[in-house]
């Protein structure tokens, strides 16, 4: 459900609301997420659950709340992650997966010290040549542990480029990684990670007056997340009644000058004379 979930949103498609409510519906009372019905909560899982439910900017924040207290409770000693819990070795791969997760929550959540034990973990693991894990997989690990560095730019500067550097090093001729499209397309995630990313999450939007009554001004203010590593500049915000990709109409645009990688900027739109009394669905983009 969570993949799917992702999918949609990855190609601009609102999430089918029966897929969110599935996916909350399985949640178990630990708070995480298990791959199948009957089995434990697992750390992949979950993570992969938080993402979908962050990337359909969805109103399930307990879910989100609860998921989050569930992996930062199984985090190792050594400030990684491990697919069983603690039973064995942290794994680079999984940490860099939940970085992820959780960088698209440190708004809501004080996890600072949860994603800076986990930092120190894949600081500490990586190898001289800038990779991370071993063997066949190598590619793999160094991709996720490179884009869950990348979610604290600054103090992963040097780590992120060595990655970055040992993964070019690595790409095939055809444009590929180790010729295989599921670790071809984790590390071009892991390339991308020095670029920005903008992201708009539904509970940092506020609306002034709180009760619209019709023809009266209508002020939208939000703040815009660069979840990236590098510097947004110049980019237009805009409020449409009704979705954009559908006709919606514009009601109001913005320049933001600059957000820094990791930062974020406050905004104000305005819907100038409200429409009647009724149901109406606003889109900031």
């Amino acid at each position: 459900i969570a993949l799917r979930i992702i999918a949609y949103a990855t190609i601009g498609k609102t999430a089918i609301a029966s897929d969110l409510s599935a996916l909350a519906a399985v949640q178990k009372q630990d708070g995480g997420f298990a791959p199948i019905a009957g089995y434990a909560s697992s750390p992949l899982t979950t993570s992969l659950a938080l993402v979908a439910l962050a990337e359909s900017q969805s109103t399930k924040l307990a879910s989100a709340g609860q998921a989050v207290a569930f992996l930062t409770r199984i985090q190792g000693a050594d400030g990684g992650w491990s697919f069983f819990g603690g039973s064995n070795d942290s794994s680079p791969y999984l940490t860099g997966h939940i970085l992820l997760a959780l960088s698209q929550y440190k708004h809501l959540y004080n996890l600072s010290t949860a994603i800076g034990k986990g930092i120190a973990y894949l600081k500490k693991v990586q190898a001289s040549d800038g990779s991370w894990g071993k063997g066949q997989d190598i590619l793999l690990f160094t991709a996720l542990a490179v884009s869950g560095c990348a979610t604290e730019q600054v103090s992963t500067k040097t780590e992120v480029g060595k990655g970055i550097t040992y993964l070019l090093s690595k790409q095939a001729s055809n444009g590929s990684f180790d010729l295989d499209p599921f670790v071809t397309d984790d590390a071009h995630q892991a390339l991308d990670s020095q670029k920005s990313d903008l992201s708009i999450v539904r509970s940092d939007i506020t609306l002034n007056p709180a009760s619209v009554a019709a023809g009266v001004e209508l002020t939208v203010s939000g703040v815009v997340h660069n979840l990236g590593s590098k510097e947004a500049k110049q980019f237009e915000l805009r409020l449409y009644l009704g979705n954009p990709s559908s006709g919606g109409t514009l009601l109001d645009q913005t320049t933001v000058v600059s957000v820094a990688g990791g930062g974020k900027s406050s905004f104000s739109l305005k819907w100038k004379k409200a429409e009647p009394a009724g149901s109406h669905y606003l889109f900031v983009v």
